[in-house]
């Protein structure tokens, strides 16, 4: 899997890393490598879907929002950083599976709906996980 390699703020396109500084991550994560911070996004946007389901369940309908926003913030940024370039049909490919995931969470906060938010997480678990074997 190739992912752009803009990944400063500076560079005047889309940068990574200015999204995982926007979903509230204190830490810094400037000295990242591409890969590693594709990781940190993965495993962020699973922490988000989770804490989604928890507050749906407890009806914190507010928090969900917020988690859901910054999860589609996060596929967003995921789907925007593809290097069309260096794999154009695997590129091709992750891009309409998260246009999917983005549609599907848009359902999930209309409607509250935990199991296609845990359909999205094995999702994204499963790519997470390719993408740990390639990193």
């Amino acid at each position: 899997m190739q992912y752009g390699n803009s990944y400063s703020q500076g560079s005047g396109g889309y940068s990574p890393l200015a999204a995982y500084q926007e979903v509230g991550v204190s830490s810094s994560v400037e000295g990242a490598n591409p890969e590693q911070l594709i990781q940190l996004l993965f495993n962020r946007l699973i922490e988000h879907l989770e804490h989604s389901c928890g507050y749906i369940e407890e009806d914190k309908l507010s928090a969900k929002l917020t988690a859901l926003s910054k999860a589609l913030n996060i596929v967003d940024g995921l789907r925007l950083s593809l290097n069309h370039d260096d794999s154009p049909e695997l590129s091709s490919h992750l891009e309409s599976l998260y246009d999917y995931i983005s549609r599907r969470l848009l359902e999930a906060n209309l409607h509250n709906d935990i199991s296609i938010i845990q359909e999205v997480l094995v999702l994204i678990k499963d790519v997470a996980s390719a993408w740990d074997t390639l990193v």
